[in-house]
């Protein structure tokens, strides 16, 4: 494992200093080794956090799927390694042709299928992790990148010699499109390790959301967040197409067209006061939605507010 870390850095591979480099990251040969405390160990002490699991396998599930796998003594003998949940679609890793992986689908399902078929069941079965939030990356492989010798195809705003992975993304970008139109981003491992980290953070600490509405105007004047447990970073999303008082919160993130989050830092010594930059009339839905649609906006995105964790939300009158 040295020796690896050492080829990856310069003057050899000049890899592991890059911005696009996960440090900290690894995928296991056949997700081997998270059972094993002398492997987890091994990876720990060269500064190897986390790994991706495999959503098909039981034993490395989480109850949560928002959240890591964390091994235990009893499960790894080892205490504190990630695992990240990943999903595994039906592009199969030792297939590089669409030939190849429709006859495999055959010889395991039993009967025939057509190519745009298979990606269209793809798609419909995979958009519901994309609308649920869930971040679980996807396992696909080395022969899934042949493009070379592929005819052209369209799907959605691709075209050209697209391999098997590139087709099964442009479809699934198709897909999403149906339902909303927020970004769709890739972040590499490191990065989406630290996602979940933050989610478990959240879960640990237990936040208390109280939303302030004055009984009289129905404004809501603020929203106030405590954790229960410790210090934690929490998120608040903005809809009816509100903006946060900056100087309220510690960041806001927001990419493309999407609405607002906020991010708060918040212990359990006092609750933090977050504010809008304009008023927000708490029982007024009569808006216009500034990406997608009304239902899309206003239903969907509401219940991203509840996805994202929020444990209790209280009016006061």
């Amino acid at each position: 494992m040295k020796e690896n870390i050492k080829m990856s850095k310069e003057p050899y591979l000049g890899m592991y200093d890059r911005p696009c480099y996960s440090q900290h990251s690894i995928v296991t040969p056949e997700i081997s080794g998270l059972h094993n405390g002398d492997a987890l160990r091994a990876l720990t002490e060269n500064q190897i956090l986390y790994a991706v699991g495999d959503t098909s396998r039981t034993d490395l599930s989480p109850s949560n799927f928002y959240l890591p796998f964390v091994t235990s003594m009893s499960s790894s003998n080892f205490d504190g390694f990630y695992a990240i949940p990943r999903q595994p679609p039906q592009v199969y890793w030792d297939c590089s042709t669409i030939e190849q992986n429709t006859l495999v689908f055959e010889s395991r399902y039993g009967h025939t299928i057509e190519w745009n078929d298979h990606l269209n069941a793809e798609a419909i079965l995979h958009v519901k992790n994309f609308l649920k939030l869930r971040h679980d990356p996807y396992m696909f492989h080395e022969g899934n990148l042949r493009n070379s010798d592929f005819p052209e195809v369209t799907i959605g705003s691709g075209k050209g010699k697209l391999g098997m992975l590139q087709q099964w993304v442009e479809r699934m970008n198709v897909e999403v499109q149906k339902y909303f139109e927020w970004p769709m981003i890739s972040i590499k491992m490191d990065d989406l390790a630290q996602t979940y980290l933050t989610r478990l953070d959240k879960e640990n600490c237990k936040p208390k959301y109280t939303m302030v509405v004055d009984n009289t105007s129905f404004k809501i004047s603020e929203i106030k967040i405590q954790s229960t447990t410790g210090e934690c970073k929490v998120p608040l999303f903005a809809i009816r197409n509100s903006e946060f008082d900056q100087k309220t919160v510690d960041e806001i993130e927001q990419i493309g067209n999407e609405p607002q989050t906020a991010w708060i830092t918040i212990n359990d010594k006092a609750p933090k006061s977050v504010k809008f930059k304009d008023e927000v009339q708490w029982n007024n839905d009569l808006y216009k939605a500034v990406s997608g649609s009304i239902i899309s906006y206003s239903i969907s995105k509401f219940s991203t507010l509840l996805i994202v964790g929020i444990a209790t939300i209280l009016f006061l009158y």
